[in-house]
């Protein structure tokens, strides 16, 4: 048969390696005593050289975790001073003064809305907030749109007229009056994510504006998730019956409360009332229960609408 040379054997010269591969390290076991071998200890002796190894393995990632989460807490510390000079919310411990945690100025949002879908919200929590937080919005038009209807037109001076304080927090709104299916909210200047539907952006406005209204903590906020959820659907109905059906059910959650709140104004409320403005035209007065009308009224009375 035809005998096939060897590729290699130990009489050929070592082989080269490339410089790009990467070089593992060798073990600490052989790096002490480069001529020693597994032969060269007894099992007692190689097992306590083993335990050594890995004590000291042990030790040396204890301490980089412990300078990496100094270094987080740095980084942590770095954030909360940007978040400070940046006027956001949701400060350190340190920026509170007699107990009261100060707000400073959120960053700029953009809103878009079509001028047939009137966001009544933005008005109600404007009105509604006034004493506690300001809201200023400037609006303008997008060139998808020609003219604006007369109730966005209306609603654009109102929401325009100035009614600030210096002493309080504020949020700065741009709304355009856009061709578009939803009304949407852009929060972050350098990421193109909205949040669709005005109740989604009355229940952000709700968290990030005054405490007075942040409702997660409240023994109703599974209540008053539920009747925003209503508001979107209202507003999609169809059908008078429909529509009818989910009125019945905002007087349920209702009942003998005298807000969706409980005894004062929530962001529930203003979704309610905003929901209720818009679709002020496809029902009268009389489809609503009379604790929905007495409740109206005294809402009415704030948001100014």
């Amino acid at each position: 048969m035809y005998e096939i040379k060897p590729l290699w054997n130990s009489n050929m010269e070592i082989i080269d390696l490339p410089n790009c591969m990467y070089q593992l390290k060798e073990c600490d076991l052989y790096q002490n005593n480069a001529k020693s071998t597994i032969d060269d200890v007894s099992g007692h002796e190689f097992q306590k050289k083993i335990e050594s190894i890995l004590k000291k393995k042990t030790d040396s990632c204890e301490i980089r975790q412990n300078n990496l989460i100094d270094q987080l807490k740095n980084l942590r510390k770095q954030l909360a001073d940007i978040r400070i000079s940046l006027k956001m919310l949701d400060l350190p411990q340190n920026s509170f003064k007699d107990n009261q945690l100060k707000e400073e100025s959120l960053n700029d949002i953009v809103i878009n809305a079509h001028p047939n879908f009137v966001p009544y919200a933005l008005l109600a929590m404007k009105n509604a907030w006034k004493t506690i937080f300001n809201i200023k919005v400037k609006a303008y038009s997008h060139s998808t749109i020609s003219e604006i209807s007369k109730e966005a037109t209306e609603f654009q001076k109102n929401i325009e007229h100035p009614t600030f304080s210096s002493d309080l927090p504020s949020l700065n709104i741009t709304l355009i009056w856009k061709n578009c299916e939803h009304t949407e909210m852009i929060s972050s200047p350098t990421m193109y994510v909205p949040i669709y539907g005005e109740v989604n952006i009355v229940r952000f406005l709700g968290r990030i504006g005054p405490k007075e209204y942040r409702y997660e903590n409240s023994i109703l906020c599974n209540e008053m998730d539920a009747v925003m959820d209503i508001c979107y659907q209202l507003l999609r109905c169809s059908t008078n019956k429909a529509r009818s059906n989910l009125l019945r059910f905002l007087s349920i959650y209702l009942q003998e409360k005298e807000y969706f709140g409980g005894d004062s104004m929530s962001v529930a409320d203003i979704a309610v009332y905003s929901s209720l403005k818009r679709l002020s035209q496809a029902f009268s007065s009389k489809d609503l229960t009379s604790n929905l009308k007495e409740w109206h009224k005294r809402v009415g009375v704030v948001t100014l609408i």
